[in-house]
C-alpha cells in the first residue's frame, strides 16, 4: 500500500500470528522490513483481549497480549524506531467486552481492571445489558 512518495506500509500480522510469540518474531525481521523499503508497519491489536487475535479487548490499559508482553512490544517498537519504521496499532475500541460475565451471562462486567465501566458499556447487540 502506497502512503505517499517513498513511504510504504506493511501489514505485519495475520489471523494466526498470536500463536507465534509475535512481538519477538517480528522484532527479528525488522531489519529485513526496512531493507524492503517499508517505512510503516501495521501491528495487530496490542491490548489484553478475550479473543487471542485481539479483537475483543477487555483491559485497554494492559499491553500484555497473546502477541507477547509489554516488554517485548517496547523492544519491537524501539527496534522499529532505530530502523526509521513507524509502528501503527490496529485498535477497535467498540469491539470491547468485559472481563467477567454479568447478570445476562455475557462478558459485560469490568471487574479487577482500572476501567470504571458497568454492564451498560457493552451494547445490547453484543451482549450488554439492555
Amino acid at each position: 500500500m502506497l502512503l505517499s512518495k517513498n513511504r510504504q506500509l506493511a501489514m505485519a500480522f495475520n489471523w494466526e500470528s498470536h500463536k507465534h510469540n509475535w512481538w519477538s518474531n517480528l522484532e527479528g525481521r525488522v531489519a529485513d522490513i526496512a531493507k524492503s523499503g517499508f517505512t510503516s508497519v501495521w501491528l495487530p491489536p496490542p491490548t489484553q483481549s478475550l479473543s487471542p487475535e485481539g479483537y475483543l479487548p477487555q483491559n485497554l490499559y494492559s499491553l500484555d497480549s497473546c502477541y507477547g508482553s509489554l516488554q517485548q512490544l517496547n523492544s519491537l517498537i524501539q527496534n522499529m524506531n532505530d530502523h526509521n519504521i513507524r509502528a501503527m496499532a490496529d485498535v477497535v475500541i467498540n469491539h470491547r467486552v468485559g472481563t467477567t460475565k454479568g447478570s445476562t451471562g455475557m462478558y459485560n462486567r469490568y471487574d479487577g481492571i482500572p476501567i470504571s465501566w458497568d454492564e451498560h458499556a457493552v451494547t445490547s447487540c453484543s451482549g450488554g445489558k439492555v
